[in-house]
């Protein structure tokens, strides 16, 4: 339904701003969140705590064996072993609790 749209925007001399996100993160779930106070004040001082630019976040859209490879590379390399690659693990979990500038190191490695 948006091609159109652009393509008239286009057509008519305009330029189109394209724009997208990847949805919700995985295992924020606002149905969990509503009903656990102390979970939702986690995810939400984990927002707060990386001023917004989603390192956690982008974190947790990427696949177990992604996320086991940051992981390795990082100061809780040896936590990580332990976890597994199925989903709900504890390996985003773990991410979170880096310091933002490890994060951010991190990711730019990958």
């Amino acid at each position: 339904a948006a091609i159109p749209t652009i393509r008239r925007i286009v057509d008519q001399g305009g330029k189109a701003i394209l724009l997208s996100h990847m949805g919700r993160p995985t295992g924020h779930k606002y149905s969990v969140l509503r009903h656990n106070p102390e979970q939702k004040q986690r995810y939400l001082s984990i927002w707060a705590d990386e001023a917004g630019v989603g390192y956690t976040t982008f974190f947790s859209i990427c696949s177990g064996e992604e996320k086991r490879k940051i992981l390795s590379w990082s100061s809780v390399a040896e936590q990580s072993n332990s976890l597994s690659e199925m989903e709900g693990a504890g390996k985003t979990d773990l991410f979170s609790s880096l310091s933002n500038e490890e994060k951010r190191s991190l990711l730019k490695r990958f």
